[in-house]
């Protein structure tokens, strides 16, 4: 392995445990929640902000539509419908299987 592979090797570790360490104290520990409730209220704020200067194009947009839109990321907005589950007909019930087990 040469050093630039390793050195990419070393950064994506500290990368990966950096942005685990993250999500666990955001959503796992008592204070990243408040951390959360703080950053909302922060994205409240500057979204109008942002929408006044023209950087997005409305206020009401959230943070994984902005995100989605920034990386060309399709986002379904409309409900997937539910499609009914087949109906397993009683045909199969008075087969005896060939297999008997071990």
């Amino acid at each position: 392995m040469s050093n630039n592979d390793q050195g990419s090797f070393i950064g994506g570790l500290a990368l990966g445990m950096f942005a685990g360490a993250a999500g666990y104290f955001l959503f796992a520990t008592k204070d990243g929640s408040k951390v959360r409730k703080k950053m909302e209220g922060e994205w409240k704020e500057a979204k109008v902000i942002l929408a006044e200067e023209g950087v997005i194009k409305n206020k009401d947009i959230t943070i994984s539509e902005l995100v989605g839109e920034w990386f060309g990321l399709e986002q379904n907005k409309t409900p997937k419908k539910k499609t009914p589950k087949k109906q397993i007909s009683n045909t199969n019930k008075n087969k005896t299987s060939k297999f008997k087990g071990v």
